[in-house]
């Protein structure tokens, strides 16, 4: 049972690894309010015959588990940011009514919750998250103040003047779990994303360097294949029209293959230099090694 909760829980079409574990987070994160959440209407219920907030904590509760859902079934759809909205969104405006009923001030402790919202957006989203819901709850506190100075009989029509402590004490309790859940799970995901990230650009930092080297060394070794052709090259040039000494003042051009202008050139070079070091007066020429006679050969 517990194996398939957790493959449940693992099953986010998401694939971003820091989006995949932000989407576990957070999912783990709304199981949990909308389990408190419960808790809290079982309290509530418990406490339904002295406590004057009740029907108000039910529409609370009721839209705070809508939001909770919808904001769950997103995540399970792989829609991480439209989730993070709407969950941030659901809270700021759930709360707006919980301070519309209640009366700004009568229950102070609903301007700490806000909190939760922003922090959401902020780690979540980034800064145009952050600041669409910061505005968000902004409005919202600024219209119940308005209410309360313009249209008083409009704000707080169900406050509660003998809420229970300990409601008080297990909402505060609540928000701070919350915040302290959202800092400290989502701040070390941070962590390490910026971790990896370090490692992958050191990793990446040595690929380079030793592809570089790798480079350097294929260059190396091709200019020296280069080198050696050219070499060889030139070796095959000069045995392919070598001039030998065979009598004093006598030297033999053995012609060999077929004859191109280069290589005639290169020939004609050849004769020349070795005459000239020599000091012939006689070059034979042997033409038996050429394979075909033209009138070019004829020329040359």
């Amino acid at each position: 049972m517990l194996a398939n909760v957790q493959d449940w829980m693992a099953a986010l079409p998401i694939g971003n690894p820091l989006r995949y574990r932000q989407a576990r987070l957070l999912q783990t994160m709304l199981l949990s309010l909308l389990l408190a959440i419960v808790f809290f209407i079982i309290l509530s219920v418990a406490n339904a015959g002295r406590t004057a907030s009740y029907s108000t904590s039910v529409i609370i509760f009721s839209l705070m588990i809508l939001t909770i859902v919808a904001g769950i079934i997103l995540l399970r759809r792989g829609m991480f940011s439209s989730a993070v909205y709407l969950v941030s969104i659901g809270i700021s405006l759930d709360l707006g009514v919980a301070l519309l009923i209640t009366g700004l001030l009568q229950n102070q402790l609903i301007l700490f919750s806000f909190a939760v919202p922003m922090t959401l957006a902020g780690l979540l989203i980034g800064r145009r998250g952050l600041l669409i819901i910061t505005s968000l709850i902004a409005l919202i506190v600024l219209s119940t103040g308005l209410l309360h100075v313009f249209a008083p009989t409009l704000v707080g029509f169900a406050s509660n003047r003998t809420t229970s402590p300990v409601s008080i004490v297990l909402s505060f309790i609540l928000s701070a779990i919350v915040l302290s859940f959202l800092l400290d799970r989502f701040g070390s995901a941070m962590h390490e994303a910026l971790h990896m990230a370090q490692e992958r650009e050191q990793e990446l930092e040595h690929l380079r360097v030793s592809l570089e080297s790798t480079v350097a060394e294929r260059t190396a070794s091709l200019q020296e294949i280069v080198n050696e052709l050219r070499t060889s090259q030139q070796t095959i040039q000069q045995l392919s029209a070598p001039i030998m000494p065979v009598l004093p003042g006598v030297l033999v051009a053995p012609l060999i293959g077929s004859f191109d202008n280069h290589r005639a050139a290169m020939l004609n070079e050849h004769v020349l230099q070795a005459v000239d070091q020599t000091r012939a007066r006689y070059v034979i020429f042997d033409i038996t090694g050429i394979t075909a006679i033209d009138t070019h050969v004829v020329q040359l």
